[in-house]
C-alpha cells in the first residue's frame, strides 16, 4: 500500500511535469508546442500555400533578431508584411530536426508575441501579414530596402 505522502509526492511530481510540457514552444523557440493549434496557424483555403507551409526542414537559428529572421530558409520564399514592429527585439534560437514552415512562424509568433495571418487579393494569397504590439511602427523591415521578398508565388 503506497503511503499518502508518496503518493502527494507522486502528484506533485505529475503536476510540475503536466505544467513544464505545457509551456513548450514559449521560449526562444522551444518545443513544437500544441499541434492542434499549429495545424490551425496561417490555415489557408489555397492547397498550394498549405502545401508549402506543411513542407518541414531541418533548421538552425541562432541568436537572430526579428528583421533578420525572416529572411532565412526555409521561410524567406514568401512575402511578409510588417506592422507595429517595435525597433528592438529579443534575440530567437531555434533548432529542431523536424519541422514545418508553418511551425517555425508559429514559434516566431509566440516568441515575439506576433500576430500573423495571410492577407489575399482577388481571392490568392499576397502575402503574410504579421502584426506587433508596439504603438507605431518603429522599425519596418519593408521600408529598409534591404530585403528582397518576392510575391507569393504557388
Amino acid at each position: 500500500m503506497i503511503s499518502m505522502s508518496l503518493c502527494g509526492a507522486l502528484m506533485g511530481l505529475l503536476l510540475m511535469t503536466g505544467c513544464q510540457n505545457g509551456s513548450a514552444g514559449k521560449g526562444a523557440g522551444g518545443g513544437k508546442g500544441n499541434k492542434g493549434a499549429s495545424a490551425s496557424f496561417l490555415k489557408s483555403d489555397h492547397a498550394p500555400l498549405n502545401a508549402w507551409l506543411d513542407e518541414s526542414f531541418e533548421v538552425e537559428y541562432r541568436k537572430m533578431t526579428l528583421d533578420i529572421v525572416f529572411e532565412q530558409q526555409p521561410i524567406a520564399g514568401i512575402r511578409y508584411e510588417f506592422r507595429h514592429i517595435s525597433r528592438e527585439s529579443p534575440l530567437f534560437s531555434l533548432k529542431p530536426s523536424n519541422i514545418s514552415r508553418r511551425e517555425i512562424l508559429r514559434q516566431i509568433a509566440l516568441f515575439y508575441h506576433l500576430r500573423m495571418s495571410v492577407a489575399q487579393i482577388n481571392g490568392k494569397p499576397a502575402y503574410v501579414l504579421v502584426e506587433g504590439r508596439a504603438k507605431t511602427s518603429e522599425f519596418n523591415p519593408n521600408d529598409t530596402g534591404t530585403r528582397s521578398v518576392p510575391v507569393l508565388e504557388l
